[in-house]
């Protein structure tokens, strides 16, 4: 029976399984692989000088890129020597974390990753490895497990690392209003005002309350993820992050109440497609922000034309006024003697009417004395008390007759 038989049922019988014996094999064992299994294979390769290639240019160009690096190195020491390329693989599958410490890590769970990779960051993780395959790489699950197995770290240094983020994590989501329910992804702004909340020096009034410190804004995380990443990351005791997440959702309910506002209408509600064509001209030639921003100057440009137009006019007619010379004012003496006799008649008249109407005002004070005076003496009164009644009717009447109107 021959070595390669023997050796080959003896790994059988023990349970290990077989590796590749040369290039053929190698590579149909690689296409039974995984993305991450070949990746961790390159860095091997990469450490020890074989390939300068890192980035993942997809499964089939990593495998090629593999072999080639292997076949070169493998030709030139000991051909056919099953030892070579054993030594690569065990390599690489020693760098591999067990799949039992990654099963609590959601790859959908973003909000699980973001921490674990900004974890990750603060201890120098992504400088210890190279990732350029990783940068601005959204996928923070797949960069996450990448660094994990390039690190040089002893397998079980870093399974105490896996470990110690599962309880972390466990730890920062244990509190009541962890979730962050009522704060919406879609919701832009809403996220924005999150972050200016953080940002926004407390009051006198809120100096009671502890606040998280805002990191640098990573371009990779939106609004709505950079705001929960600031939350899990803040070490606090847990009572300071429920209180601070009532303080900033009473905050968001006063957002939502602007939002429910009406907004005032547009003065410009309706305009055509040829003046909106115009006024993207106007706005571009005098250099306005924006189209609003061009109708206010046009709005103000016009309104002071007109103001100057109105003042000119009023200045015009005040000319004309005092351009009248003395001969338009002057009036002949035939005129001048008509309207003196006009003005002695009306004076005339007037003092007529005036006398007129004095005595017929003083004959009806004497008729209401007289009416006054009869019924009250026509009551059963005393001598006394109607001596009184007539003092009284006779002041009354002197009072009344002595009327001089104007």
């Amino acid at each position: 029976m021959k070595k390669g038989v023997t050796l080959d049922f003896i790994r059988i019988l023990t349970g290990r399984k077989m590796k590749p014996t040369n290039i053929p094999s190698l590579k149909t064992f690689l296409h039974n692989k995984d993305q991450r299994y070949i990746d961790s294979l390159l860095w091997v390769l990469h450490i020890k000088g074989l390939t300068t290639s890192l980035s993942s240019l997809g499964i089939k160009e990593d495998i090629v890129n593999c072999l080639h690096a292997i076949a070169r190195h493998f030709n030139k020491r000991h051909p056919n020597s099953p030892e070579t390329i054993s030594e690569y693989l065990e390599e690489c599958e020693l760098q591999l974390i067990p799949k039992e410490y990654l099963d609590w890590l959601d790859p959908k769970d973003k909000r699980q990753c973001n921490f674990v990779w900004l974890t990750l960051e603060s201890l120098g993780y992504f400088k210890e490895v190279t990732m350029l395959s990783s940068n601005h790489n959204s996928n923070k699950y797949a960069i996450i497990i990448k660094a994990l197995d390039r690190s040089s770290n002893a397998t079980v240094k870093k399974l105490n690392l896996i470990t110690e983020l599962k309880y972390k994590w466990k730890a920062q989501t244990s509190y009541k209003g962890f979730q962050y329910g009522w704060l919406s992804e879609k919701n832009l702004l809403q996220c924005e005002k999150a972050l200016k909340f953080i940002n926004k020096p407390p009051s006198e009034k809120g100096k009671s309350y502890a606040k998280p410190e805002r990191f640098q804004d990573y371009s990779e995380l939106s609004s709505y993820f950079n705001f929960l990443a600031i939350i899990d990351c803040w070490q606090a005791p847990l009572i300071d992050k429920e209180y601070f997440q009532k303080k900033i959702m009473d905050a968001a309910r006063k957002w939502n109440t602007e939002k429910a506002r009406p907004r005032k209408k547009n003065t410009v509600q309706v305009i055509g497609n040829k003046s909106l064509t115009m006024l993207d001209e106007i706005t571009s030639v005098i250099g306005a922000k924006n189209k609003r921003d061009a109708l206010d100057t046009l709005i103000l440009e016009k309104h002071a034309t007109l103001s100057t137009h109105q003042s000119q006019e009023n200045a015009e007619e005040l000319r004309l006024d005092n351009n009248y010379t003395e001969s338009d004012n002057c009036i002949s003496s035939q005129e001048y003697s008509e309207i003196t006799s006009k003005l002695e008649a009306t004076e005339k008249e007037l003092a007529q009417l005036k006398e007129k109407a004095l005595s017929q005002l003083k004959t009806m004070c004497e008729k209401i004395v007289r009416l006054e005076g009869s019924e009250l003496v026509s009551k059963k009164l005393t001598k006394p008390q109607v001596r009184k009644i007539n003092k009284k009717v006779e002041e009354k009447k002197n009072s009344l007759l002595s009327l001089n109107p104007k």
